[in-house]
C-alpha cells in the first residue's frame, strides 16, 4: 500500500513487516518501519501468588476481536435442519427462495451446471496445482476421517492458503455431520485467522488516515502563513499608497 513515511515523508508503496505483535509498514526509500498501532490483548499483571489477582475491565480491543470471530465462525457454520441447499455454500433454502441468502447465488441458474463444472467448484486462475493437491488430500481424508488424516489436510491447507476450498468443503462437511469438531475447530481457525487480516487492513487504513491528516494539516498550515503574507502585502500598499 502507498504510505507517507514518518521519517523521511517520502511517498510511496511499503511493505508490510509483521514480527509477532509488531506490525509496520516498510518506507521503500529509507527503510524506517513505521509502526501501526495493533490493538494489543491485556494481560492482568504480576502479582504475588498469596495476592488475589486485581479485577479489571475488558478491553475494548479483545472484545471486538471476540465478538467479530465468533460472528465469523458463526457464518461459516452452516444452518441446520433438512431441505434444499444451495450449491455453491450448502446454506439451507427455504422452498420458493430464487437466490441464496447467504451467497446470492441464483439457484434456477445453479442448477443448469454438471457435477464439478460451476464455477465455482473450479480453481481461481492461477491456483489449480494448489486447488489439485488440497482437492487430494481432502478426498484421501474423506476416506478414512480420523485426526491423523485431518492434520494433514489442515497442514495443507494452511501450506497452500486455500481457505475458500477449506471452508466450502467443511461446510458440506457439516451438513450431514454437525457435531463434528475437527471440522468446527478448523473452521474456527479460518474464522479467527480472517479476523486477523481485517485487523491489520483495518490498523493500515488507520495508519493512512493518520498520516494522510498530518500532511493535510501542514498543508493548511502553510496556506495559512501565504494568505497571512498576502494580506500583509496588502495593508502595506494601502498604507503607503494613502499615506506615503
Amino acid at each position: 500500500m502507498e504510505i507517507r513515511c514518518s521519517k523521511c515523508s517520502h511517498v510511496g508503496e511499503a511493505a508490510l513487516d509483521v514480527k509477532g505483535a509488531d506490525v509496520a509498514l516498510v518506507c521503500e526509500n529509507c527503510g524506517f518501519r513505521n509502526k501501526l498501532d495493533m490493538p494489543q490483548s491485556a494481560e492482568a499483571p504480576a502479582t504475588k501468588p498469596s495476592q488475589p489477582l486485581p479485577t479489571r475491565a475488558p478491553n475494548p480491543a479483545q472484545i471486538e476481536r471476540q465478538e467479530f470471530e465468533e460472528e465469523a465462525f458463526r457464518r461459516l457454520l452452516p444452518s441446520p435442519g433438512n431441505g434444499p441447499r444451495c450449491l455453491k455454500c450448502y446454506e439451507l433454502l427455504e422452498l420458493d427462495q430464487d437466490h441464496c441468502m447467504r451467497c446470492g447465488l441464483n439457484i434456477e441458474e445453479s442448477r443448469k451446471f454438471a457435477p464439478g463444472q460451476a464455477p465455482w467448484d473450479r480453481p481461481p486462475a492461477g491456483r489449480e496445482d494448489a486447488w489439485d493437491e488440497a482437492d487430494l488430500m481432502w478426498r484421501r481424508l474423506k476416506e478414512d476421517w480420523g485426526e491423523e488424516r485431518f492434520d494433514d489436510f489442515a497442514q495443507t491447507i494452511r501450506r497452500l492458503e486455500a481457505w475458500e476450498f477449506a471452508s466450502r468443503k467443511l461446510r458440506s462437511h457439516l451438513v450431514e455431520n454437525p457435531d463434528d469438531e475437527l471440522a468446527k475447530g478448523f473452521l474456527r481457525e479460518i474464522a479467527a485467522g480472517l479476523q486477523s487480516r481485517v485487523m491489520v487492513a483495518k490498523a493500515q487504513a488507520q495508519a493512512s488516515a493518520a498520516q494522510f491528516s498530518d500532511a493535510t494539516e501542514k498543508v493548511r498550515r502553510v496556506l495559512l502563513w501565504v494568505v497571512s503574507g498576502m494580506w500583509a502585502v496588502i495593508i502595506v500598499l494601502i498604507l503607503v499608497y494613502y499615506f506615503g
